[in-house]
């Protein structure tokens, strides 16, 4: 691994480069080899591309005023970079992108799609209560859930670091739960521990995980991913 420091030419640098990963962390700025990921074709890989092509298709058939709605849309909701380095997302993206995180977070991942996007701001995020991993055991997250619409849809995702050291941050999830709040409000507690072995896997003693969640109200846009980790015991 090198280090290096930014200078008049590249002001900041993060991401995979040729052979070469740049990273941000607590010490500096730093280079390392590019890791090499293995996907391997599984059903649900195999489902999310078929999913991908069939919204395609759906946003050819809509009509001028709800492609128009998605343009108008799209253009209040620039995206960000790891830099902050914001950049327009077009109609059709933002029609995929938000119809796609729908189906992860749905009930049964059903051939659901919105033909209008959303209207309402993005609910505030559920405090984070606790995170509780036992490696060999129960996998247990607590949250509350604000006051306001009775019905909140979620995605909850999980990761492990295969590591004992404290990590600022991570970025390599997967979706572990899909649920569908109907109270008012009240704390909410989740068994993750099904899912969380067969995908994630079971952690060691004093390894470092991951949970990442969000959420949406009916006709609202998405609410920001929440990050919380804990260490296995």
């Amino acid at each position: 691994m090198a280090i290096f420091r930014p200078s008049a030419i590249v002001g900041a640098i993060s991401g995979d480069l040729g052979g070469s990963n740049f990273a941000n962390g607590p010490g500096g700025s730093y280079v390392r080899q590019r890791r090499a990921i293995v996907k391997p074709k599984t059903s649900k890989q195999f489902q999310t591309r078929a999913h991908l092509q069939w919204l395609r298709h759906r946003w050819n058939e809509l009509t001028e005023p709800q492609r128009t709605a998605w343009h108008q849309a799209a253009a209040n909701r620039p995206i960000a970079n790891r830099l902050g380095v914001t950049s327009p997302i077009s109609g059709p993206a933002f029609f995929i992108q938000w119809n796609m995180t729908a189906f992860f977070t749905g009930p049964l991942f059903v051939a659901f799609f919105s033909a209008l996007p959303p209207t309402d701001p993005a609910p505030d995020n559920m405090p984070f209560i606790s995170f509780v991993v036992t490696a060999g055991g129960s996998k247990i997250l607590k949250t509350t859930i604000p006051a306001g619409n009775p019905s909140y849809f979620q995605g909850y995702y999980g990761a492990r670091t295969f590591s004992t050291a404290s990590r600022r941050s991570w970025f390599d999830f997967k979706l572990v739960v899909t649920n569908i709040f109907t109270a008012p409000s009240g704390t909410q507690t989740l068994d993750l521990t099904a899912t969380w072995d067969e995908l994630i896997g079971d952690p060691q003693v004093g390894e470092q995980c991951w949970i990442q969640y969000l959420i949406r109200e009916g006709t609202s846009f998405w609410s920001t991913r929440f990050r919380a980790s804990t260490f296995a015991v």
